[in-house]
């Protein structure tokens, strides 16, 4: 059963592109929160690099479960309408 929620999930996160790589997002997880920097979205998982440089593996049925902050959103907001 986990492997169609995998599924299902990388689904959404595919159409619905809510992040990309390069960007670093916080996942608000209350065991496990976690800061870092995407570095691959797979099928199944996506890989992280956070500030420590340890590899972070995600799977996706519990990325969508969990809060997400795109950290580097504003300042790449900024950069990219400058006159």
């Amino acid at each position: 059963m986990w492997v169609f929620y995998s599924f299902v999930s990388s689904f959404f996160l595919f159409f619905s592109y809510p992040f990309k790589i390069g960007d670093t997002i916080h996942i608000h997880d209350k065991d496990f929160p976690v800061i870092a920097e995407i570095e691959d979205i797979g099928a199944f998982y996506i890989s992280m690099i956070n500030k420590e440089g340890e590899l972070v593996i995600y799977p996706n049925n519990l990325l969508l479960q969990k809060g997400i902050s795109i950290i580097n959103l504003e300042s790449k907001l900024d950069s990219e309408f400058t006159d």
